[in-house]
Formats: C-alpha cells, structure tokens, sequence
C-alpha cells in the first residue's frame, strides 16, 4: 500500500482534532497540520505528540487559503485530506470538554 500523508486545517479546533488522530490511527504514514491564526488552544502540542507537523498560518477566517501550502507541506505522494469534524466511524457522540 503506498504512504499516505494525512493533511488537516482548522482553527482551535483541538478536541476534534484530538478525536480525529484516535479514529484515523493506522491509516496515514505522515500528519501535516495547518493552523488558521494563533494557536490560542494547544493545537501544537497535539500535533507533536502524534509525531506530525504543525504549521501555524496567518488568520483568514476559512481553509481555503491554506490548502495549497498544506498539501506542498506532505511528505507522501498519495494525501488524505480531512476535517477535524470527520471521522472514519463514530463510536460516540462528540462531548467538548
């Protein structure tokens, strides 16, 4: 199976992200992820602890402007792209902390 790098932008949304990395393990060889602004929620450390890399962008409010650079950011041929709200199966309701 080829590598795979698992590619997410978002803005504080660190329980969801945290949710994600759980659901998504063993299905992506590299993490690239973009924050939109300041990292005001402890994204980083997440990211860091799940051995990926954190990239921390300029506010613009959407995604969109950051997926270009994000995806330059892989390390893999083959990227999965994902939101810190999807999940591969949902075993229970999201509770934010």
């Amino acid at each position: 199976m080829p590598a795979v790098s698992l590619v997410v932008c978002l803005h504080q949304q660190r329980d969801l992200l945290e949710r994600l990395l759980k659901n998504s393990e063993g299905c992506y060889d590299d993490l690239v992820v973009v924050h939109d602004g300041p990292d005001e929620s402890g994204t980083r450390k997440v990211v860091e602890a799940a051995g990926g890399r954190f990239f921390e962008r300029p506010h613009a409010s959407q995604q969109e402007p950051h997926w270009p650079f994000a995806w330059g950011q892989a390390a893999c041929d083959w990227i999965l792209k994902l939101d810190a709200d999807e999940l591969k199966a949902l075993s229970e309701p999201y509770r934010p902390h």
